[in-house]
């Protein structure tokens, strides 16, 4: 079952920058659908503050400059 292009950025947009990344390196046809304002959209979007696995910042996940407030999430990657 194909899903439509809409449907998937949809998803994508919702996933952490980590399975972007491994999304748009692994699937072909997912490749394709990114285009300059999808890849725009998912660098300036709101995302958790995300730490490596030995606990350090991690410079693949975190695209952007991170101000931190009360109101921050944080998460974790696979990254080292």
């Amino acid at each position: 079952m194909n899903l439509p292009n809409e449907i998937i950025k949809e998803i994508i947009f919702f996933l952490p920058n980590e399975d972007v990344f491994n999304i748009y390196v692994t699937n072909k046809y997912i490749n394709n659908i990114f285009d300059e304002f999808m890849i725009n959209n998912i660098i300036y979007r709101d995302h958790p503050v995300t730490f490596n696995v030995i606990g350090n910042f991690c410079m693949y996940c975190n695209l952007k400059l991170v101000f931190l407030s009360q109101k921050t999430i944080f998460g974790t990657c696979n990254h080292l």
